[in-house]
């Protein structure tokens, strides 16, 4: 498992940093001047605390898309305590279909290894699914077959969505890049495979 202690830098000069984006808190800069240089490169993945970018796989399309997904606060209670901690959770509904988490009709499979037994991910991500989508009439989902080269061993449909954890069950969010598609790959190629029904 990789340290979250490592030592940050800057994005522009690369000397030691602590200062983050105030809107996506992901951009690392030494000061205010360097923030400024790195703005026109970190605008367009920056988002605010209220939305996050996701990888996107439409049914019907061929490509995945990354896109913003917006986000909505919600309060839960601590494993450990009573006490309410609030979470930002992904307004799933113009995305996956109508339903809710409270109606079951979504599910969050976790992808926190890169493929089978391969190193545990740093960020891992959450694939938002509607439930029971072999069996709610959602098309079919051709896009994990598209990307595997036909190594897909699990039928998909409907509409997917995976977002990328800050870190393990955490339901807090980091924004996902095309950098994270090889990942993905390994875990459509795997999911369903008589090596996941063995875990």
């Amino acid at each position: 498992m990789m340290s979250s202690t490592r030592p940050r830098t800057c994005n522009v000069c690369g000397k030691s940093a602590e200062e983050r984006c105030f809107r996506c808190s992901q951009a690392i800069n030494c000061s205010r001047h360097d923030q400024k240089a790195d703005w026109e490169k970190n605008k367009s993945s920056s988002t605010s605390p209220n939305e996050v970018k996701g990888i996107y796989f439409k049914a019907g399309e061929s490509l995945p898309r990354l896109i913003t997904v917006p986000l909505e606060s919600s309060f839960v209670s601590g494993a450990f305590s009573v006490e309410q901690q609030e979470v930002k959770m992904p307004v799933l509904p113009p995305l996956l279909g109508p339903g809710s988490y409270r109606e079951r009709t979504y599910d969050a499979l976790n992808i926190s290894t890169t493929g089978r037994m391969g190193p545990e991910l740093e960020h891992p991500f959450k694939l938002f699914v509607r439930d029971n989508f072999l069996n709610d009439g959602s098309p079919p989902n051709r896009i994990p077959a598209l990307l595997t080269n036909g190594k897909a061993p699990h039928r998909w449909a409907g509409n997917l969505l995976v977002l990328k954890e800050t870190a393990p069950m955490s339901d807090k969010w980091t924004n996902c890049t095309v950098d994270d598609l090889p990942t993905l790959v390994k875990y459509f190629e795997w999911y369903g495979s008589r090596a996941s029904e063995e875990v």
